[in-house]
Order: C-alpha cells, then sequence, then structure tokens
C-alpha cells in the first residue's frame, strides 16, 4: 500500500511552465541592437515596478557572454559568466535571423531560460507551456474571453454587456463571434 506512483496525482503537473521564469528572447536583444559585435548592454526584469533580476551581455562575433550574480539558498551571492554560441540564418527576402545555441543540448533556440546553474532551453530546463496544464474548462473560459476582446470588450469578466460592434468590423464577422461565443458559453 502507497508504493510509488500511488497517491493522488496534481492536476496541474509536476513541471514548471515557461511564464514563471526569467527569459533572454533573441529576437527582443536583436531590435535593441544588443546583438552588435562588441557591445556591452544590460537586460532588466522587474515585477510590480520592482526590480526582480538583471544581467550584462557582452556581445561578439558567435556568441554572447551573460554576467550576472546568483545565489542559491539564500547562501552566498557568486559571479556568473556564462557563454552562448549564436548561428544565424539565412532569410528568405535576405538578412539573416539570429538563433542560440543551447549550451546544454545544442539545439538552436530562439529563448534561453533562467535554470538553476545558467540559462539553457526549455526543454533542458524541463517547462511547459502554461495552456498545457489547461483542463477543458480552463481552455474554455480562455477561448471565450479571446472572442471577446475581439468583439471590443475590455473587462475580463465573461458576463458583462459587450459594447457596440468594433469600428471596420464587418456586421457578419461580429455575428458569427458573437454566436460562437454563446454557444460557448452555454456548454
Amino acid at each position: 500500500m502507497g508504493g510509488n506512483g500511488s497517491g493522488r496525482r496534481s492536476r496541474y503537473g509536476t513541471k514548471d511552465t515557461m511564464e514563471r521564469r526569467q527569459s533572454l528572447d533573441i529576437n527582443w536583444l536583436q531590435r535593441e541592437g544588443n546583438l552588435e559585435v562588441n557591445r556591452r548592454s544590460s537586460v532588466r526584469w522587474s515585477c510590480d515596478g520592482k526590480e526582480t533580476g538583471s544581467i550584462t551581455t557582452i556581445s561578439y562575433d558567435k556568441s554572447l557572454v551573460l554576467e550576472y550574480r546568483q545565489r542559491s539558498g539564500g547562501g552566498e551571492w557568486r559571479e556568473v559568466r556564462n557563454p552562448v554560441a549564436l548561428a544565424w540564418t539565412p532569410c528568405h527576402y535576405g538578412g539573416q535571423r539570429p538563433w542560440f545555441i543551447c549550451p546544454d543540448c545544442g539545439r538552436r533556440v530562439g529563448k534561453l531560460y533562467s535554470a538553476t546553474r545558467c540559462f539553457l532551453c526549455r526543454h533542458c530546463c524541463g517547462l511547459v507551456y502554461k495552456s498545457q496544464r489547461e483542463d477543458v474548462q480552463d481552455r474554455l473560459l480562455r477561448r471565450i474571453q479571446r472572442i471577446r476582446g475581439k468583439l471590443g470588450a475590455r473587462s475580463g469578466w465573461i458576463f458583462d454587456l459587450l459594447p457596440d460592434k468594433p469600428k471596420g468590423m464587418h456586421n457578419s464577422t461580429w455575428f458569427r463571434l458573437f454566436q460562437t461565443k454563446n454557444q460557448l458559453m452555454r456548454r
């Protein structure tokens, strides 16, 4: 009784979600000009106006060095220098697109997430999308809220009245979305 695997299973699984981790997006770094050779810049994360983390990036020809301070379990702070290789692929209409090469598995990825020792891809961190943990009711609610947003609703409460048809939207589109929302709410 009470052997391995027995007992109540969590409704939400055991893996952490990507939305709860600090991440570095290669496309954002490119847009901000942080991938120019020999460029030193900093990235800051905040929650409710309070800074929750920061990292310094140093860009080289085919790599990016991440410098930050880290501590685990309330211990001493330690300086971390984490080199990450970059790859560039040609785009169909010219130019090049940058990619991170995951330091752990070597995958070409667009985002790296904070892990216990360095920044890794979502697969190496064992992360899942928030939507992968939703049950049927959560998916239904998210779908209704998305349709309400298209119909011009500003509040998240699904029983609030809808405003008038948004300017520029065809009557047939508005009516189809309205009917779909009502059918979903009857489930």
